[in-house]
C-alpha cells in the first residue's frame, strides 16, 4: 500500500466521524518490508484520528510483515500487536499468526476500563519503541533520522486505501461531501456481504484459485451495546435512514470541510484587526530600528509557537480547544483554569468590539446619540454574524473582512503620506520627523505599553486549535501558519513604518486620527467589516466550546437539529449580551482588557507552548542531539513570553493606578 499521510489521516478520520459510537475496533494491516520501488511512507499518525471515538470500550492493533520474495502459501508473521479495554470474543480470537509473535506487549489497560482512557498514543508510541528495538529491522529503519523524526517509516504497496475511503464514502448519504483521489486501482472493490460486513478485495489474477482475498474488513453499529448475528457471530448493521444518525453523518460533514487556504483567511481574520492602526504609535516609542525588529522577530517567535500548538491538536486529536490542552498539562485543576482564562479572554475581546463598532458609528455619522445606543447596534452586528456555526462558512466572509483591512491600511498610508508631502497639511507646520531610536525621555512603562502593542498584534495562537477541528486534512495548518506568518510580518512593519515615517512623532493612535476628520470617516467607514466579522469569530470559538462540552454526546452539538439552533442562538445572543454589560458597565474596561491581555496572551501565545513542548511533545532529554534545537528554540520563546507577562502586568496595572482618580471622577460626573 503506497500511500501518503493525508490519505491514512483520512481513512482513519473517516471512520471516527462516520462511525462515532464504535464500541470496539480491531485493526489488521498486512506490511511488505521493505520494498526499494516504492516511496517512503508514513501511516502511524493517522491512527491518532481514531482518539476521536469517544465510546470506545475496546482496541486492538495488529501489524503482520512479510517477504514479498515468499511463497504465496507462507502466511504473514506478527510483528507487532496492542490491546486495550474490553473487547469481544469474535475480535479477540488467538490465531496461529498471534502465536508467531516475538513478543507480546501487554495491554494498557485493565477490561472494562473507563472509554475516555482508551488511546492510540500508547498503541502508536509502543509500536516505535518496538521498530527501534527490533534487532531484525534492518539499520535503515531503525536509524535515529528516522526514529526521531517523529513518523515511523514503511515502504509497501500496491495501495487500496484510497478505494476503501471512496467506497465507504458511496455507502452514506449522498449529501457527504466526495473526496477525490489520484490513484485509484482498478482491480480493487468493495464488497458487503449479506450480514453487512464490509470487506475491500483485491484481485490477483496470478493465483487462479484465490483470484480475490480480503485486503480490510469494516464493521460498524451506531449502539453502544453491540449486537451479534446469530448465524454468522457478527454486529448487525445500523439503518442508515434512522434520523440521528443522519444529523451526526451530515454534521461530521459540515464541520470537517475547512481546508488550509480558508484557515489562512479565517487566521488572517482573527488576528489582523484595526490594532495594527496602532502600530506606528508604538514605533514612535521605540524608534524606527527597535520597532521593525521587534514586528519581525515576534513574529517569527509566535510561528514558532503556533506551530507547537498544532503540533499538541495533531498529536492529541481529542483536543478541541486551546483550552483543553490544561486538562493535559496540569489535570483537572488545570484544565478549570485554562477554561477561565480562554473564555475570559475572548468575552473581554467581544466586549471591546462593542466599543470600537460604537467609536467607529459616532465617528462617521458625527451623531450626538449616546455612545450606549451604537454599542447596542455593534453589539447585535457582532451576534448576528456569528450566527453560522461553521468555520467554513465564516471564512467566506473573511475575504470581505480582508479586503477591509487592507484598504483601510493603505488609505491611511496614502492619505497620511500625502499630507506630509503637502506644505498645507494640518501636521506639516510643527512636523517632528521620524527616528531611528527611541524617543527622548522614554520610560520603561512607556516602552513596555509599545512593546505590548506589537505583541498582541501576533496574538492568533489562542483560535488556532479550534480552526484546526473543522479541517479536513490538520496536518495541513502548517501552510497557514507560514502564509499567516509572512503576511502578518509585512503588513505590520510596513503600517509601521511608512505611517510613521510619514507623520513623524506626532502620530496617532489608531493612526487613522492622524489622517484628518474625513479620511478618519472614510477609512472607519471601510473598516467595519473588520470591527464586526473580526469579532464575530471570538463569538463563535467560544460559543463553539460552550456548546460542544454542553451537548458532548448528543447530535445537537452539530448544530443541525431544532435544539441544537435553539441552544446555539440562545448560546451567542447570551455571549454577546455578556460582553456588552462588561464592556458598558465597567469604567475602567478598556485598562482591564490591558491587563488581562497581559496577564493572558502572554501564556496562550507565548510562554504555554514551550511548556506544550516540554511535557506532551518531547522525544527523550531535552539535552539529546536531536532534542537540542527546539529545546533553544522553546526556551527563547519561554523567556518572550514571561517577559510580556511580568512586564506587561506590571505596565498595565500602573496605567490603570495613575488614570484611576481621572476616571473616577468622569464617572461622578457621568
Amino acid at each position: 500500500m503506497d500511500t501518503h499521510l493525508a490519505e491514512w489521516n483520512e481513512t482513519f478520520s473517516l471512520i471516527s466521524l462516520s462511525f462515532s459510537n464504535l464500541a470496539a475496533i480491531s485493526i489488521q494491516i498486512y506490511l511488505h518490508f521493505p520494498v526499494q520501488a516504492v516511496r517512503d511512507t508514513f501511516w502511524d499518525g493517522g491512527l491518532l484520528q481514531l482518539c476521536r471515538l469517544k465510546s470506545l470500550r475496546g482496541m486492538k492493533l495488529s501489524i503482520f510483515v512479510s517477504d514479498p520474495a515468499w511463497q504465496t502459501t507462507r502466511d504473514p508473521v506478527a510483528f507487532f500487536t496492542y490491546a486495550a479495554g474490553s473487547l469481544p470474543d469474535f475480535m479477540d480470537e488467538t490465531t496461529d499468526r498471534n502465536k508467531q509473535l516475538p513478543s507480546l506487549l501487554p495491554s494498557s489497560l485493565p477490561p472494562h476500563q473507563t472509554p475516555q482512557h482508551i488511546c492510540f498514543h500508547c498503541a502508536r508510541d509502543k509500536l516505535r519503541d518496538q521498530v527501534q528495538q527490533d534487532t531484525s529491522i534492518s539499520q535503515e529503519w531503525a536509524s535515529p533520522d528516522s526514529y526521531h523524526s517523529g513518523r515511523l517509516f514503511f515502504r509497501f504497496a500496491p495501495n487500496v486505501f484510497p478505494l476503501y475511503v471512496r467506497s465507504l464514502i458511496h455507502t452514506l448519504p449522498s449529501r457527504w461531501p466526495h473526496r477525490t483521489h489520484a490513484d485509484i486501482r482498478r482491480e480493487d472493490r468493495l464488497h458487503t456481504n449479506k450480514t453487512d460486513y464490509a470487506y475491500v478485495y483485491l484481485d490477483d489474477g496470478s493465483d487462479p484459485d484465490h483470484s480475490r482475498y480480503p485486503i480490510f474488513g469494516f464493521q460498524f453499529n451506531p449502539n453502544l451495546e453491540q449486537q451479534h448475528n446469530e448465524d454468522e457471530g457478527l454486529p448487525k448493521s445500523p439503518d442508515l435512514s434512522d434520523p440521528e444518525t443522519q444529523y451526526i453523518l451530515e454534521g461530521n460533514a459540515r464541520f470537517r470541510r475547512l481546508g488550509w487556504k480558508r484557515l489562512t483567511v479565517i487566521s488572517i481574520v482573527e488576528a489582523i484587526a484595526l490594532g495594527s492602526l496602532g502600530l506606528p504609535s508604538a514605533f514612535a516609542t521605540l524608534g524606527m530600528v527597535a520597532g521593525v525588529i521587534l514586528t519581525i522577530g515576534i513574529g517569527l517567535v509566535a510561528m514558532y509557537a503556533g506551530y507547537n500548538i498544532g503540533q499538541v491538536k495533531l498529536k492529541y486529536p481529542e483536543v478541541g480547544h486551546y483550552a483543553d490542552v490544561g486538562q493535559l498539562l496540569l489535570g483537572n485543576i488545570g484544565g478549570k483554569i485554562f477554561v477561565g482564562s480562554f473564555v475570559a479572554l475572548l468575552v473581554f475581546v467581544i466586549g471591546s468590539h462593542c466599543l470600537t463598532g460604537a467609536i467607529a458609528f459616532q465617528t462617521i455619522t458625527e451623531s450626538s446619540v449616546c455612545s450606549v445606543v451604537f454599542s447596542v447596534v455593534s453589539a447585535a452586528i457582532l451576534m448576528i454574524l456569528a450566527i453560522p456555526p461553521s468555520f467554513a462558512e465564516i471564512a467566506i466572509l473573511g475575504y470581505i473582512d480582508f479586503a477591509s483591512i487592507i484598504l483601510a491600511i493603505g488609505i491611511t498610508m496614502i492619505a497620511t503620506g500625502i499630507q506630509s508631502s503637502n506644505s498645507s497639511g494640518t501636521f506639516s507646520a510643527d512636523h517632528i520627523p521620524w527616528s531611528a531610536w527611541p524617543m527622548a525621555g522614554i520610560t520603561f512603562s512607556q516602552a513596555i505599553v509599545a512593546t505590548n502593542n506589537i505583541v498582541f498584534a501576533y496574538s492568533f495562537a489562542g483560535c488556532l486549535p479550534s480552526f484546526m477541528e473543522d479541517m479536513h486534512t490538520p496536518e495541513d495548518y502548517v501552510k497557514t501558519l507560514w502564509w499567516l506568518g509572512g503576511i502578518q510580518i509585512v503588513i505590520y512593519t510596513l503600517t509601521g513604518s511608512l505611517i510613521y515615517a510619514f507623520v513623524g512623532q506626532g502620530v496617532e493612535s489608531p493612526a487613522l486620527l492622524s489622517a484628518g476628520p474625513v479620511i478618519s470617516r472614510v477609512v472607519f467607514g471601510i473598516a467595519l467589516p473588520v470591527i464586526f466579522i473580526s469579532g464575530s469569530i471570538n463569538v463563535t470559538v467560544v460559543c463553539r466550546y460552550i456548546h460542544g462540552k454542553f451537548y458532548h454526546d448528543s447530535a445537537a452539538r452539530f448544530i443541525n437539529t431544532r435544539k441544537g439552533w435553539m441552544t446555539w442562538l440562545a448560546l451567542i445572543s447570551l455571549i454577546t449580551a455578556l460582553a456588552w454589560v462588561i464592556a458598558e458597565a465597567i469604567p475602567i474596561f478598556s485598562e482591564l482588557l490591558s491587563i488581562i491581555s497581559a496577564l493572558f496572551v502572554s501564556g496562550l501565545s507565548f510562554y504555554i507552548p514551550p511548556v506544550m513542548w516540554f511535557v506532551l511533545l518531547r522525544d527523550g532529554a531535552w539535552y539529546e542531539k536531536h532534542n537540542l534545537k527546539p529545546a533553544i528554540c522553546n526556551l527563547v520563546v519561554f523567556i518572550v513570553g514571561v517577559i510580556v507577562f511580568g512586564c506587561g502586568t506590571y505596565s498595565s496595572i500602573a496605567e490603570l493606578v495613575g488614570g484611576f482618580p481621572a476616571d473616577m471622577e468622569n464617572l461622578m460626573l457621568t
